[in-house]
């Protein structure tokens, strides 16, 4: 009984009779709510997680949630491990249930919730068993601009072992003059800025730093820089903005959106990307939407190119196809050298501050 609240992780369940009415779990006490949780259990000779019995006949609201240990091991085209790669593992619809990095063996472990068996709609007890499975899992792992995006089903504990391309070694911070097609001022250094946030192993704490140093970025908060964080459309409006005009521009004084209004700070930086052409958007901006990471290179590709640029007609990722509206945008960051990514580009994945430094610090110092 367990109070009501059992919890068992890492038991072996293993069925020894074969009477009718067998199963593998049953949540009794008619009267008393309960909520079972089985974390990374093994089941033999046909006991399973179907086998439950919530005995419906009862006001009593019932629980059984199953979970799965999920190891995720990271390693480069040679067979090396990868430490510092990204993984987000996202449920059956579409949220975010692990995001992490890999550690020094290119290894990450985290337990992934796969179903809910409940007698509960909404706030009603019902008689009936009601399932509810969060499976199949989307697992994306990305390093150095390349990106591996694999999809299972997981419905027990699973290893998954996923390969990167040979990433590309990152230099010392060089920075490298930025062509533009007309004079701009270059941003103020930011004098003194550190980091707290910032573990000086990963890979990309180099394009961080070499970012906040042209007065691309300031952070997230004093002393921060969320490397962790989604960006979003607003954000990267001020850092493509900064990056190519600076801090001190001119700008349209009426908005053009709806939602980026003469009181955002946002403002003049959206302004400047309406002005400039580099974005297309009309009535609003989503100025607070996640960037996703195809809008992500027509940005960038058309703060750097403009409207008019050449481009491979072959496309370099399945994911990505000449009908798509971004095509043009993604191969040309693939082509420049900006995305480093193979195989996939994941197009509508979202975009950390970490990994949006290593486009900028590529696009527009010279970083490679």
């Amino acid at each position: 009984h367990a109070d009501g609240y059992p919890q068992f992780i890492d038991n072996t369940f293993v069925k020894q009779d074969n009477y009718a009415n067998y199963r593998t779990i049953r949540s009794d006490y008619l009267y008393y709510p309960s909520t079972g949780n089985f974390i990374g259990n093994r089941f033999e000779n046909s006991a399973s997680m179907d086998s439950i019995d919530l005995q419906f006949n009862s006001t009593a609201k019932k629980e059984i949630k199953a979970s799965w240990h999920l190891d995720v091991n990271v390693k480069n085209a040679s067979g090396s491990p990868l430490s510092g790669a990204t993984v987000v593992v996202k449920d059956s619809a579409g949220s975010v249930v692990y995001n992490g990095f890999t550690n020094s063996g290119g290894s990450i472990r985290t337990d992934v919730f796969q179903l809910l068996d409940t007698n509960v709609s909404g706030s009603t007890v019902v008689s009936r068993e009601i399932r509810t499975s969060k499976t199949p899992h989307t697992i994306v792992v990305t390093r150095d601009g390349l990106t591996s995006t694999r999809t299972v089903a997981i419905t027990g504990n699973q290893t998954i072992d996923i390969v990167l391309g040979a990433p590309a070694p990152v230099p010392a911070p060089t920075p490298a003059p930025v062509p533009a097609p007309t004079p701009v001022s270059e941003p103020t250094p930011a004098t003194g800025l550190t980091f707290t946030d910032l573990d000086p192993n990963h890979w990309t704490t180099a394009y961080i730093k070499a970012i906040a140093e042209k007065g691309i970025t300031t952070g997230c908060a004093p002393d921060k820089y969320c490397p962790y964080n989604n960006i979003t459309r607003a954000q990267m409006a001020v850092m493509i903005v900064r990056a190519k005009f600076g801090e001190n521009f001119t700008y349209t004084q009426t908005p053009y959106f709806s939602d980026v209004p003469s009181t955002s700070f946002f403002f003049k930086y959206v302004q400047k990307l309406k002005d400039a052409g580099i974005t297309q958007s009309s009535g609003t901006f989503g100025a607070n939407d996640l960037l996703t990471r195809d809008a992500m290179a027509a940005f960038i590709v058309a703060a750097k190119y403009g409207s008019a640029f050449t481009y491979p007609q072959t496309p370099y990722f399945s994911d990505v196809p000449s009908t798509n509206y971004f095509f043009k945008y993604v191969q040309k960051l693939k082509e420049t050298g900006i995305t480093k990514a193979s195989g996939t580009y994941n197009p509508q994945g979202n975009i950390t501050r970490s990994e949006i430094a290593v486009f900028l610090a590529r696009a527009f110092l010279g970083m490679q």
